[in-house]
């Protein structure tokens, strides 16, 4: 026996004007907003805007600084050392800084790959460099737990896979142990979702040792057979130049030649203009600030110790 479940048809002469389309407002509706209240509702949405980000960290970290700064007791020294903070905290959190550090590293590779590019897929492999994943996920269905990619992993999956369905090939999936989930490997993780998304077991090698990039392109590149010529290296686009010079370092060690064809994804950047927003704390762009300076200082330690 079927369980049907009836839902109440709302008769069309009743139906309200945005019915069926979502959430958008009726046409006769939005010349009257535009026209008497565009300006109370933009004033409105600029301070929502601009006391959420206040009230919420990183900007709830320099509204407590600042008020400290300017009300409690303290040397003239402290007081400029708490003010070079806020400035600090404030240029890390804000959106048009974060681009202003990041743009330079994705827009390295931004267009380093055609889709016509003529290659041999059967002398050619996929290379998809690990983030983290997530051990012991509930799943929703009676209790089970699962493992699945984080963010980061799974738009790099992602964009293997894409590259994996234009021209079948070999798929090396590399990441190795993290602290938090030793006996579940971050390559194993990976490999299970792309088996799950349709590609051949015999089409996905698992590389499950490397815990820096620089292992990652040095035992990635020890499975590959001397045959292959063309590899393709798929991670976050903020990444690449630094995932490339490891690989490239690698590369001179072989025997044979080998073309690395960067692959970027998981951008940071938008191609739009600056808006008001972007001079507003946020966590997005504090997460974006410290991914790129974490690269910036990578780069660094690799033309200084490398």
């Amino acid at each position: 026996m079927y369980l049907i479940t009836s839902v109440p048809i709302v008769p069309e002469p009743n139906r309200p004007h945005w019915y069926g389309r979502g959430l958008s407002l009726s046409e006769d509706l939005v010349p009257r907003i535009n026209n008497s209240n565009a300006k109370e509702w933009m004033a409105l949405l600029i301070l929502q805007k601009t006391l959420s980000a206040f009230v919420e960290l990183p900007g709830l970290l320099i509204l407590i600084l600042l008020a400290f700064t300017l009300f409690a007791k303290m040397s003239r020294g402290w007081r400029r050392v708490l003010s070079v903070l806020i400035v600090v905290f404030y240029l890390c959190s804000a959106g048009f800084f974060s681009q202003w550090l990041v743009a330079p590293l994705e827009n390295h590779f931004a267009t380093s790959y055609a889709q016509e590019v003529g290659v041999d897929a059967s002398q050619s492999a996929i290379v998809i460099l690990s983030s983290s994943h997530r051990v012991g996920v509930p799943s929703g269905y009676g209790g089970e737990v699962t493992n699945e990619p984080d963010r980061t992993t799974a738009l790099r999956l992602n964009r293997g896979f894409s590259l994996y369905r234009e021209r079948p090939m070999p798929i090396i999936v590399s990441g190795g142990p993290l602290w938090s989930s030793h006996q579940v490997h971050v390559a194993e993780t990976m490999a299970e979702t792309l088996a799950m998304w349709g590609v051949p077991e015999k089409d996905i090698v698992i590389e499950d040792r490397a815990m820096t990039t620089d292992q990652n392109a040095a035992y990635s590149l020890a499975l590959l057979d001397e045959a292959v010529a063309t590899v393709y290296i798929v991670t976050s686009a903020i990444h690449l130049p630094r995932a490339m010079l490891a690989f490239e370092r690698e590369a001179k060690k072989r025997s044979s030649p080998l073309w690395l064809v960067p692959i970027p994804t998981d951008f940071y950047i938008e191609e739009r203009e600056t808006i008001w927003l972007d001079f507003l704390p946020s966590s997005g762009a504090f997460t974006a600030t410290a991914a790129a300076l974490h690269e910036w200082f990578g780069l660094l330690f690799y033309k200084w110790f490398k």
